[in-house]
């Protein structure tokens, strides 16, 4: 049976599965119970990853890291595929862990995840819900003796109708390859400018866009609400929208995808031992 620690507000009620991912297993409003972000699979197999679920913190790097591994200043670090259906390292690992609960009240929850491979990392979780306002808090700790380059997201999966209207503010976009690799940077084209309220892509958009304002508006017109995202401390905003699916992903990340091997590793951080990553990241619920 699937472990859930549920959070409640006045106006929405939040499900956590801790023992895979750190996970949100379901986020939905009280009055009609209509999910906010994509639901629970009705059967609940062993199999189940966090990657099926509504939404998981991709950590020490987010997306795709290409080559089989990355330099570091002590050398080579090898970083096999970690799942089936990808033949690069994917979404960090810590998605990959059970997180052990720390604190737990009506409206909050603390949870903490620990890894020793590939290297060793210390990671604290802060869920608050209040007045639907679902608050993320991330506190990433290096314990590893050799140095790393850290990137971090946040990965939802926003439930999506005909009518979904989308607004984020970005300046440029990383093309990607056949294999969901960064190739070129842009200026945005005008199907992909969302800085106006519009509707989502019927084709499938799977990009990382930069110099994002912090900020994307989801409005349900029809369903009577709309989701504010904020997130101050990212610079890229990936958007995946695939075809004939009831979801979309606006995730905020710190670097373009395959940023350990870019020049300049855009994005990513180097910590050694003791150094700290610090981010956070906000949904506000309103109805209309």
């Amino acid at each position: 049976m699937l472990e859930l620690i549920t959070l409640k507000d006045a106006l929405t009620e939040l499900q956590i599965a801790p023992k895979i991912g750190g996970a949100i297993a379901s986020w939905k409003r009280l009055s009609d119970e209509h999910p906010l972000f994509r639901h629970l699979p009705l059967e609940v197999s062993p199999s189940l990853t966090a990657r099926q679920l509504a939404s998981f913190a991709m950590i020490p790097w987010s997306n795709r890291i290409s080559g089989g591994g990355v330099e570091t200043p002590k050398g080579w670090l090898e970083l096999p595929p970690n799942t089936d259906s990808s033949p690069f390292a994917m979404h960090g690992f810590l998605w990959q862990h059970a997180w052990e609960v720390l604190e737990l009240k009506p409206q909050k929850l603390v949870l903490e995840a620990q890894s020793k491979a590939p290297i060793a990392i210390q990671t604290k979780q802060s869920i608050s819900l209040e007045d639907g306002r679902l608050c993320l808090q991330f506190e990433t700790k290096h314990l590893d003796e050799r140095s790393f380059w850290h990137g971090w997201g946040w990965h939802p999966f926003f439930s999506r109708t005909q009518e979904t209207e989308f607004r984020a503010k970005a300046k440029q976009v990383w093309l990607s390859s056949e294999s969901g690799l960064s190739t070129k940077l842009i200026d945005l084209p005008r199907e992909w400018d969302f800085s106006r309220l519009k509707n989502l892509p019927e084709d499938k958009l799977d990009n990382a866009f930069t110099e994002w304002s912090g900020q994307c508006l989801i409005k349900e017109p029809k369903l009577g609400y709309q989701l504010i995202l904020n997130c101050d401390d990212a610079s890229y905003l990936m958007i995946y929208c695939p075809k004939n699916q009831p979801f979309f992903c606006a995730e905020p990340v710190s670097h373009p995808v395959n940023a350990h091997h870019m020049q300049g590793k855009p994005g990513l951080k180097l910590l050694s031992k003791s150094d700290c990553m610090v981010w956070q990241v906000t949904v506000q619920y309103e109805a209309l």
